[in-house]
């Protein structure tokens, strides 16, 4: 069946399905759907980010291990000496994407007809992943964000 895989079956499909209905995914062919949905692109877009996480994280530990982006006299030890605030330049480029495909994911559901369908509690954390990271971008020093992040990222 040409263009089965489309936002509108998809869309009819989460309206048809519910808890009470989970017998629905045994059909063949719906079961066939989402995972060449999965397959070929969801997981793409996982893998990338978790692998942006894994660096961010990375780099957000080893800049914090080696004594932050700056010390407390204003000298750049260790880690920061090599990459100045590579790390907080590196989340705030990851919160700049991720803040992208939030605006993407809000643009696409409209487009359907769905904007409301975005106001839920996953999409709020989503929305808190890009903002505090942007924060730790403005002001490197703040202990209570670089913890928070490390936790987002962890």
């Amino acid at each position: 069946v040409p263009d089965l895989v489309s936002a509108d079956f998809l869309l009819a499909w989460c309206g048809a399905s519910d808890d009470d209905n989970l017998n629905v995914y045994n059909n063949k062919v719906v079961r066939c759907v989402l995972e060449t949905v999965w397959w070929k692109g969801a997981i793409k877009v996982d893998v990338f980010s978790f692998a942006l996480s894994v660096v961010g994280l990375s780099l957000l530990l080893l800049d914090t291990t080696s004594g932050g982006p700056a010390g407390a006299d204003g000298a750049l030890p260790g880690f920061a000496q090599n990459g100045a605030m590579a790390s907080i330049d590196f989340i705030a480029a990851r919160a700049l994407v991720d803040t992208a495909h939030e605006a993407a994911q809000f643009v696409g559901l409209a487009r359907l007809g769905r904007a409301r369908a975005y106001l839920d509690v996953g999409n709020v954390y989503d929305l808190t992943r890009c903002v505090l990271p942007a924060v730790l971008f403005f002001n490197p020093h703040q202990r209570l964000v670089r913890i928070l992040v490390i936790l987002i990222y962890w």
